[in-house]
């Protein structure tokens, strides 16, 4: 029998910024997070290897092709490829990476990377489409939403918070290179990328899964917040969020509802990579007409921050995605540091990453006709 946290009996209703780390890998946090005071900059330094096209990462000791035996998950932790990056570059891009996410309470809203600095420094990142917040949009976004494919139940809380829309919000459309595994693992498990969080000392923030797709989200600092996932499959993941968001700026904490829809598309390329393209749809309501005003006023701002965090939650994704393919003993020990989430996860993403790093060291065995080299103790 599948044991959850308890949700208890206290009463949780929806942010606003929990609705869109809510949606896709790590959801809620996009705007309940709690950053540093500034960003951190990116440093080449600390880059993953991107392969030049048609090219692959230097191995070492290649040997004639006779098949990659499969990597067990107790021994991801003791193999890894000879990629130039080491788990501390992969720890330091993905704690920058994290720490560029903001909030309405930190100081330096305006001080970030931008999209074109992003996108000359990871290469297989793009942003393929801006943001939106147009009427249009906002009307074939509802119509492709999947409500005979919801319950009764869920179909109601949609149209709860799609019959007073007080912001909508259409993400930047961005494509990325990533294994389909691990896309699909942190779409499904947002609490696993919380916990890796919490583990890199980045965010104090809880996301406990309380039921077969319902967890509950505190920051912390007042917000709270139940995310329900309402329909999974087909490429389109859509997300309930209702609680209350707390902020120094507030006298006391609001309350709102939303939903978040991410589309997704999988694609292979010729040599043997993944490209995922993705995009969000934010509906967000507000029973108070005066929360509603002010939040309109604002919108200019919260748009601009709610596209920088779905960009860095994509990054996330695409960084840890490297990591499972070149630096497994490193996700095995931050698989290992992982609390607040439920006894089996550990063990998943273990396993996930072996079977991510063996299809890597296949992909390339594929195409070099060598078996890349391992080295050992790392």
């Amino acid at each position: 029998m599948m044991m959850y946290h308890n949700a208890g009996t206290r009463t949780v209703r929806a942010a606003v910024a929990a609705c869109l780390f809510s949606g896709m890998i790590a959801g809620p946090a996009l705007l309940a997070y709690e950053p540093p005071l500034k960003p951190a900059p990116i440093e080449e330094a600390f880059l993953l290897p991107v392969p030049v096209p048609g090219a692959l990462p230097t191995t070492t000791n290649a040997q004639p092709a006779t098949g990659s035996a499969p990597v067990t998950p107790a021994g991801v932790a003791k193999v890894t490829n000879s990629s130039p990056a080491t788990s501390e570059d992969i720890q330091r891009q993905i704690s920058e990476n994290v720490n560029r996410m903001q909030t309405f309470d930190q100081k330096h809203l305006g001080d970030t990377v931008s999209d074109e600095e992003l996108q000359r420094v990871f290469k297989d990142f793009k942003i393929q489409k801006a943001a939106s917040s147009d009427a249009t949009t906002r009307q074939q976004a509802v119509r492709e939403l999947p409500f005979r494919q919801m319950s009764q139940k869920d179909q109601m809380r949609c149209q709860q918070v799609l019959s007073k829309v007080s912001l909508y919000r259409h993400m930047p459309t961005i494509s990325f290179e990533v294994d389909p595994q691990a896309y699909q693992y942190f779409v499904s498990h947002p609490d696993v990328a919380v916990a890796i969080w919490r583990g890199l000392g980045v965010t104090k923030m809880n996301l406990y899964q309380t039921g077969p797709q319902e967890y509950e989200c505190d920051d912390k600092a007042g917000t709270q917040a139940v995310v329900d996932y309402l329909f999974r499959g087909n490429g389109v993941q859509v997300v309930y969020v209702d609680g209350d968001f707390a902020s120094p700026f507030l006298n006391k904490p609001i309350h709102g509802s939303a939903i978040f829809a991410l589309k997704s598309e999988l694609k292979p390329q010729a040599d043997g990579r993944f490209f995922v393209t993705h995009t969000a749809d934010v509906f967000i309501s507000f029973p108070s007409t005066a929360i509603e005003t002010a939040a309109k006023l604002i919108s200019p701002i919260s748009n601009v921050i709610a596209d920088r965090n779905f960009r860095e939650v994509s990054l996330f994704v695409h960084t840890m995605s490297k990591a499972m393919q070149n630096q497994p003993s490193w996700i095995e020990q931050m698989a290992n540091k992982m609390d607040g989430v439920m006894p089996d996860r550990k063990a998943e993403l273990i396993s996930l990453t072996a079977t991510v790093y063996n299809d890597e060291r296949r992909r390339q065995q594929s195409l070099t006709g060598v078996v890349p080299a391992m080295k050992q103790g790392q």
